[in-house]
């Protein structure tokens, strides 16, 4: 495995670790590399400055196309070093501010509105899953991110948006990375696993109540006492919990919202981190997130296909690892939110 660090067009290696992030949960990837003073083959220093433009690759394949962040110099009577971190292009959506005119889009589809909100900083949207129709007028709020504007959006369409690696915004459903080649067993190719299992954010019965939508043949108390509920089976005691809906909606559209909040709950309660030897599959494809992934192990209970989540390669002393973070795929199952009006006032067992 080879990794390189090009900055400004120039490529470094001499590393002493790496460890690169991908997640879903995340629009940027991230990186940190520790590097020496010369690197094997050249006399020359290298020169790397906080906001360098930067790519960092696994055998000329990208896997962060963004800037660096930070770079921490150390030394002592033993030895030097640098450490250089850095992330996504896509990083800078999260950290500066979303500019719009007049602080509006209108007539926009949820792909034109994240590149509009994107062209500034250089960042290319596509998408890979429908987007749905144009939104009629999306606000920008004051002091909101770019990213803040382009994931409320991208709830309102069920969408995911996810950094491509390569200096792109992708906007996705969970499981569109396709299948790994590779299933996930024990006692064959994971090396270390653990899992967290936990119901203390699930609740026996889920009610969501909110106000219907008044027309002149259904007004009063039947409107504003629209309500749904779910029940989870696999909560055994009394754990009730009530949540107000986004949006307004009759009893079948709060009945669904319940029931997406028991089936969300139920997917991540169960946690699963695996650790494989190697970056790639054995198709040679790089662990990805947002790939389906069959999992078998006795010790975890699991024997399904798991989303995974995010993915930590990393290289240093004790060889070339990939960490695999996977939840059951129902953990992102995503429920489009309506658009609000600026007046409305309503700003299984075991698992």
């Amino acid at each position: 495995m080879t990794v390189d660090l090009t900055v400004n067009g120039t490529r470094y290696r001499g590393w002493q670790s790496v460890e690169v992030t991908r997640s879903i949960e995340a629009i940027a990837g991230s990186f940190s590399l520790a590097v020496t003073e010369r690197w094997p083959g050249s006399q020359a220093r290298y020169a790397i400055s906080p906001g360098a433009a930067c790519t960092l690759a696994a055998d000329g394949e990208a896997l962060i196309t963004g800037h660096v962040d930070t770079v921490d110099v150390r030394f002592d009577d033993r030895g030097h070093g640098v450490t250089i971190a850095g992330r996504d292009v896509t990083g800078d959506l999260v950290d500066c501010s979303a500019e719009a005119p007049g602080g509006e889009l209108r007539d926009v589809t949820l792909t034109q509105l994240a590149a509009r909100l994107a062209q500034p900083f250089g960042v290319e949207v596509r998408a890979e899953t429908d987007a749905g129709r144009p939104f009629d007028r999306i606000t920008i709020e004051p002091g909101e991110s770019a990213f803040e504007a382009i994931e409320r959006a991208c709830r309102m369409r069920a969408v995911l948006p996810v950094s491509d690696g390569r200096g792109g915004l992708l906007l996705t459903t969970a499981g569109q990375a396709g299948r790994a080649a590779t299933t996930l067993a024990q006692g064959q190719n994971i090396l270390a696993a653990g899992g967290t299992y936990s119901w203390r954010d699930r609740y026996s019965t889920v009610t969501v109540k909110g106000q219907a939508a008044g027309t002149d043949s259904f007004f009063g108390e039947p409107a504003a006492a629209a309500k749904g509920r779910q029940a989870d089976p696999a909560i055994g005691r009394h754990r009730p919990l009530t949540v107000i809906a986004e949006a307004p909606g009759d009893d079948a559209a709060l009945a669904e919202r319940a029931a997406w909040e028991v089936t969300v709950r139920r997917g991540r309660s169960r946690s699963v981190e695996i650790t494989v030897a190697g970056w790639r599959m054995s198709d040679g494809r790089l662990w990805a997130p947002n790939m389906l992934v069959p999992a078998v192990s006795d010790w975890l209970g699991i024997d399904q296909d798991m989303l995974i989540v995010s993915v930590t390669y990393s290289l240093d002393e004790t060889g070339t690892l990939a960490r695999l973070s996977l939840m059951r795929p129902d953990a992102y199952a995503l429920l489009a939110t309506p658009e609000i009006a600026p007046t409305d006032p309503f700003g299984e067992p075991g698992w």
